[in-house]
């Protein structure tokens, strides 16, 4: 189940999100989010085997 967004404005977002957080955000499916992550059109970290995708490269991402 997606985690539901209410970000009102950029301050609002967590500093690192989930891959859904940042599909919800985008206002794409999970699926295209990874296909962007694998691409390197999305830049991410991963944390054991978790990936995080930090604020400022999904703000990098939107400004492209």
């Amino acid at each position: 189940m997606m985690d539901k967004c209410s970000y009102i404005d950029v301050s609002a977002m967590p500093v690192v999100l989930t891959v859904p957080q940042v599909a919800q955000v985008l206002g794409i499916c999970k699926n295209t989010t990874y296909a962007l992550l694998r691409s390197g059109d999305l830049k991410s970290i991963r944390v054991g085997r978790k990936i995080r995708v930090s604020k400022d490269s999904l703000l990098e991402f939107i400004a492209a």
